[in-house]
């Protein structure tokens, strides 16, 4: 096994999408590493303490994550994100290079009418749940970013995704048969707006089913 997940959460996740994003990242069949803020019992667990929930926590969740592992590659996952059969089988072909998944879609799970909505808007910026790529690359590029925000130091607009922000960071593409699904909940670290337009709207992916077919 080549590749491990690096799965890091602050704990802000309801435990109905918890178990189910765990279940499947298990399923994946490849090591686990998770970097959380209080002990759990998922892959081998890295507590750094109650951090907050900050874009410099998530960097260095991530890095201790990094560190730890030993494999050539790491999968970025996230705790909110369901991710399609044979994901993580993917070999990056370059080493030098941070890899995206553009096959992504949004579900509604927060409670009201939209429940259960899928939304297939393609975001053309990359995500880094959808990363996969060399693991000491990715050390640097995570360590760079920690520093900077250490420094308070002025960071350009796309920072957090390494490849899109700095010039001497190579991007790439990729695109599964099958999309990730991305869990809209009540706790995103991220708001989202201006996603739902009724062209890209659906209750049921060929892929996935419903919603509450795949919980």
């Amino acid at each position: 096994m080549n590749t491990t997940k690096i799965y890091y959460t602050d704990g802000a996740v309801g435990e109905n999408i918890n178990r189910l994003v765990r279940k499947r990242l298990v399923a994946a069949n490849k090591p686990i590493i998770s970097i959380s803020q209080k002990p759990i019992g998922f892959g081998t667990n890295i507590c750094v303490g109650e951090i907050g929930r900050s874009y410099e926590s998530i960097q260095r969740q991530v890095l201790a994550g990094l560190e730890a592992a030993t494999t050539q590659y790491i999968a970025l996952a996230e705790h909110d994100t369901l991710y399609p059969e044979g994901y993580f089988d993917w070999t990056p072909p370059r080493e030098d290079t941070f890899y995206y998944n553009s096959n992504r879609v949004f579900v509604v799970a927060k409670k009201g009418p939209q429940y259960g909505m899928y939304i297939t808007f393609k975001d053309s910026h990359p995500n880094a749940d959808q990363l996969i790529c060399n693991r000491e690359l990715l050390i640097g590029a995570t360590k760079r970013r920690v520093d900077l925000l250490a420094k308070k130091a002025d960071i350009p607009v796309g920072w957090g995704e390494p490849g899109y922000a700095f010039d001497d960071e190579e991007i790439g593409w990729r695109e599964t048969d099958v999309p990730s699904v991305d869990i809209l909940h009540n706790n995103n670290f991220t708001s989202r707006y201006g996603l739902i337009d009724k062209e890209h709207c659906c209750y049921e992916l060929q892929c996935w089913g419903k919603f509450e077919e795949i919980k």
